[in-house]
């Protein structure tokens, strides 16, 4: 658990899922597992979740992760999030990025992807930096990070934020 005391909004207590690539329901060949598509999909039961009772939204980022590739070429990959964003848009339908990975510097978060809380299924998308499919099987595990927002001071937030527009 990550406890974050913000004099906003109080304590924040945060889930942390770790998706390990051997452990996907991806159809893949091979033992490590080669996914064709290079889409890794993982089944998240309920109970993976500290409680259903909180907020409806909550934002995902990379925590903390290793990555193996059997393809000497893996030196750069991108990590995208295939269940989309609610904060994230990108041009040529590219689902949003949430890591980098290479072999010099290791596993990096990119930043917060707001999304609707406790997902069932995730899916994460390896690819090179230039978008194009990775050839070698994957070992290694990632572990994701959700934050819960409390939707009541998120709604007067957003409000306060909010210019209404002045019609005549």
């Amino acid at each position: 658990m990550d406890y974050k005391n913000d004099s906003n909004s109080g304590l924040k207590l945060c889930d942390y899922v770790t998706l390990n690539f051997k452990n996907t329901t991806s159809p893949t060949t091979g033992d490590p597992p080669v996914v064709t598509n290079g889409i890794f999909t993982f089944d998240i039961p309920n109970s993976a979740y500290y409680s259903d009772r909180r907020s409806q939204v909550s934002t995902v980022e990379i925590s903390s992760g290793i990555l193996s590739s059997s393809d000497d070429t893996d030196i750069d990959l991108v990590v995208s999030y295939e269940n989309g964003g609610l904060n994230h848009y990108t041009s040529g339908n590219v689902r949003p990025v949430i890591g980098v990975w290479s072999t010099y510097n290791g596993l990096e978060n990119t930043g917060e992807l707001l999304i609707n809380a406790r997902p069932q299924q995730i899916s994460l998308k390896i690819t090179k930096v230039n978008r194009t499919p990775t050839n070698g099987s994957f070992t290694g595990s990632i572990t994701l990070k959700f934050k819960y927002y409390n939707s009541i001071q998120s709604t007067a937030q957003l409000h306060s934020e909010y210019t209404p527009i002045i019609s005549l």
